[in-house]
């Protein structure tokens, strides 16, 4: 979603600067474990003056009457702060007024196994909030069975407030997953 904010912005402010019939590349490749993408228009190009504060909030280059629609200038400052939010790098160059510009953004290819997994957790509530809705519906006749990265003793004593029979921190074994699941003890507490 944020990649796509980066490319509308992009787009949307070479086609505000390049005139009709004028033309518009996107390109995308790989250099040295990044991910480049450049926007490349041969608009009416970025005066050097312009050039070093072209992702500043409100930034624009004097318009002309013939291009006077601009917009409110905040879109290249979105870009530079979401690129920057995701360990990248956006440039922009031009060779003068009148010769388009080039903006390139710099965004590095992570290995999926790198990329964090996002914590999703359930809509609205978390586990140990289900925990107490089952045991409210269901009593002691189901066996609930926490499995989390958290270990901590206050996170032991919050499973069985919640209402676990037993509290397993990641990585579980297969055999005490199991275990923890068939044994047949009525609830008295999150076991550790």
């Amino acid at each position: 979603m944020r990649l796509e904010q980066i490319i509308t912005n992009l787009i949307n402010n070479a086609a505000r600067y390049t005139p009709p019939n004028g033309h518009i590349a996107v390109t995308v490749v790989r250099e040295s474990g990044d991910a480049v993408l450049r926007v490349i228009d041969n608009g009416v190009g970025i005066p050097a003056h312009v050039l070093p504060r072209v992702f500043d909030l409100f930034a624009q280059a004097e318009r002309s009457p013939a291009r006077s629609e601009g917009g409110l200038g905040i879109g290249l400052t979105v870009v530079k702060k979401l690129v920057d939010g995701h360990g990248g790098t956006v440039t922009a160059t031009s060779d003068g007024p009148g010769l388009g510009s080039q903006f390139a953004v710099r965004l590095p290819i992570g290995n999926p196994r790198d990329v964090p997994t996002a914590v999703i957790g359930l809509p609205g509530f978390d586990g140990y909030e289900v925990a107490r809705r089952v045991r409210s519906e269901h009593g002691n006749a189901i066996r609930l069975v926490a499995m989390t990265g958290y270990g901590q003793a206050e996170d032991h004593i919050r499973a069985e407030q919640a209402g676990f029979d037993v509290h397993l921190v990641k990585p579980v074994p297969p055999e005490h997953l199991r275990h923890a699941v068939a044994s047949p003890q009525p609830h008295d507490g999150a076991q550790h």
